[in-house]
């Protein structure tokens, strides 16, 4: 129909901080070399071109397309293996691939939030299966529907105000929905679901929720997350002049865990040898400590 939206984007950016804020990409690419962020980098943009924020796999076809795609040497074989490596370090959601077949990431649905800021004079609507980002973190544009499972981003056509009464009702739909990644509710507003504040640069606090925990135990099954995060906010406290940026608190915090992760559970300070760990093999010869106790 005339007038509505595309799907697709014509260019999304990338931070260039990408390599300074997650040390996950330092993972991939140690064990799977340029080739391995090669990958993870056409994956994303392929997603942005077509459904914008996430990229449908085919386990029979996509490996070979990709592969072919991108030539230069490029297996098939490389292509699934990073693809795995990425779900376990969390540069891909895990439990929306599980379910879906789904590609994606808080990061690139973040993105393409921004890439459509300017353009979107009427709402955007997703596919609530799909969107992994809370509540507060989603703009106001964009509309997550409330009744129906399926829709495609063109169903809809809303303007801003009707958007932003959607954000409403689609805040109380989350609680109960299966799918839906955890979301700020009443209690989390109210305090009682919040673990534990960090504080920023700019003298204001960042609420880490509960289910935030259980989100990162998932990511980091080595590490006592709970702990860590206290020790994040003794650091912070110690350390006023290095406090984050409110959207730089996140690359902070899995940067923590993941090299706390990389220990096999062992927090800064202590000795990591006395843990059983689970290695992955890496290209320049090193191992990947995933965390996995081995029987």
């Amino acid at each position: 129909m005339a007038g509505q939206p595309k799907r697709g984007l014509d260019f999304a950016a990338w931070d260039v901080h990408l390599f300074d804020d997650d040390e996950r990409f330092d993972v991939l690419i140690d064990a799977q070399g340029w080739d391995g962020f090669g990958v993870f980098f056409w994956i994303c943009t392929k997603a942005y071109a077509t459904n914008g924020y996430y990229y449908e796999w085919r386990e029979e076809t996509s490996a070979a397309t990709i592969a072919k795609r991108m030539s230069g040497g490029i297996k098939s074989d490389t292509v699934n293996q990073v693809v795995k490596l990425c779900l376990r370090i969390g540069l891909f959601d895990n439990g929306l691939f599980d379910r879906e077949s789904i590609l994606t990431n808080k990061m690139m649905q973040e993105r393409y939030m921004y890439a459509i800021e300017k353009r979107s004079v009427r709402g955007r609507t997703i596919n609530r299966l799909y969107w992994l980002l809370k509540t507060e973190e989603t703009k106001a544009y964009i509309v997550i529907p409330e009744n129906e499972h399926n829709l495609s981003e063109n169903e809809h056509n809303l303007s801003e105000n009707d958007t932003k009464k959607s954000k409403v009702k689609e805040s109380k739909v989350n609680r109960n929905n299966y799918y839906a990644m955890p979301s700020a509710n009443a209690a989390d507003t109210a305090g009682e679901n919040i673990f534990i504040t960090l504080p920023l640069n700019d003298k204001s606090n960042y609420p880490v929720s509960k289910s935030d925990v259980q989100h990162y135990k998932i990511l980091y099954p080595a590490v006592d997350v709970e702990q860590q995060l206290r020790s994040m906010l003794g650091w912070l406290e110690a350390n006023p002049s290095r406090r984050k940026t409110r959207t730089g608190i996140k690359g902070f915090i899995t940067k923590w865990l993941n090299k706390v992760q990389d220990r096999g559970g062992v927090g800064y300070g202590f000795n990591p040898s006395d843990n059983v760990k689970n290695n992955v093999t890496t290209a320049s010869g090193g191992n990947y400590p995933t965390g996995e106790k081995v029987f």
